[in-house]
């Protein structure tokens, strides 16, 4: 179930927005979604009103059976709807700016709708964890492991966890997994995003905690975050290679590191650690050329919240990038769990990173 809370303020006073929303079959003009209205009986307004509406969101076409389930001239209007995805929602329209003995100006908006969606459209975890109606809902959890998903929390030996933060595994096939990438030659893109940590085990790259409930004899779930290095910035998901391009093309740059400190229940915290050429200093206008470059290369959603120039960015003995380690440190786990420094080809730089995820404690997610 998810709720939906918009608000907007009009330059118009209440009774000329309520000329614009009264007309039932005009909700078109002005609803994105909405391509058109049918009635299936005389009745246009009020309460008691039903029509069919038919949406379209990008390929995606579907028919809503509505109804009008509130109506106060001026101020009020509730509906509730059926179709794949059911609910019912209100607006309301208050007057703003208005002395008392004086007519509002103003107008503020406001629709709140709630909606319960069908749990093969629960986004990128919904094939995975969802909803049941014949269960319990437990406020901050998904209510169960959905059927044909052998999914578990294990932990870095590949341990089996419960109530415990852990990796989100699934331990057998299921009927939706890809079995290769398009262009994939030799499936090595594939192997290496989901297998690479456990052999033969999907790993998804999220944080999850499996809360039983023996009493209902259910699993609910919770979900904490991206457990790689995926950034997830406002909902938005990007590889860090893009971010590096956008910033290593810059002369003054030679190495880069990013990593998005994203945990459920705190705002997202994303470092943007550079290496600049000899004589080069990270002031002010430097910040503000890197930045404008993530800006205009990416989107302003992905410009880091703090950048800070290093001696070396931490690399394996082949040249990989540190990312997941340090993230992790970052997280609150200790160095020596993150990391071997017998795998590394610069041991010698994990000093600075180990002062500085102890100083940002104060801004550290709870350690997993």
């Amino acid at each position: 179930m998810s709720e939906i809370r918009v608000a907007i303020e009009i330059d118009a006073e209440p009774s000329r927005v309520w000329a614009v929303v009264e007309p039932v079959e005009r909700h078109i003009d002005w609803m994105h979604d909405a391509v058109a209205i049918r009635f299936t009986g005389s009745q246009t307004r009020g309460v008691g009103t039903e029509f069919l509406c038919d949406t379209k969101v990008g390929p995606i076409k579907l028919v809503d059976r509505m109804e009008i389930t509130e109506w106060v001239p001026g101020e009020v209007m509730g509906v509730r709807h059926t179709g794949l995805v059911t609910g019912s929602g209100r607006f309301t329209l208050e007057p703003l700016g208005a002395a008392p003995d004086q007519p509002a100006r103003r107008t503020r908006f406001v629709w709140q709708e709630t909606l319960t969606f069908p749990w093969w459209l629960g986004g990128p975890i919904g094939a995975f964890i969802g909803g049941n109606r014949e269960l319990p809902q437990v406020p901050g959890e998904m209510q169960c492991r959905l059927m044909g998903c052998a999914v578990e929390a294990w932990n870095e030996d590949g341990r089996p966890l419960m109530n415990e933060v852990g990796e989100l595994v699934c331990t057998k096939p299921m009927p939706s997994m890809p079995l290769y990438f398009w262009g994939d030659e030799g499936h090595k893109r594939y192997l290496e995003s989901y297998f690479d940590m456990f052999p033969g085990v999907w790993r998804h790259g999220d944080w999850i905690r499996l809360v039983p409930h023996p009493d209902i004899g259910a699993t609910g779930a919770v979900i904490y975050g991206r457990s790689d290095a995926t950034i997830n910035r406002h909902g938005v998901r990007m590889g860090t290679a893009e971010l590096y391009r956008a910033v290593e093309v810059q002369p003054e740059v030679l190495d880069s590191l990013v990593v998005d400190r994203e945990y459920l229940g705190r705002e997202s915290y994303m470092p943007l650690f550079v290496v600049l050429r000899e004589g080069q200093a990270l002031d002010e206008a430097m910040k503000a050329r890197l930045n404008e470059a993530i800006k205009v290369s990416l989107s302003p959603r992905f410009l880091p919240n703090e950048i800070f120039q290093v001696a070396e960015i931490p690399r394996t003995l082949s040249g990989k990038k540190q990312e997941l380690p340090i993230k992790k440190l970052l997280l609150g786990h200790p160095l020596e769990k993150v990391l071997n420094r017998e795998a590394m080809a610069n041991p010698g730089c994990l000093a600075w990173y180990e002062a500085f995820a102890a100083q940002h404690q104060a801004l550290s997610l709870i350690p997993i």
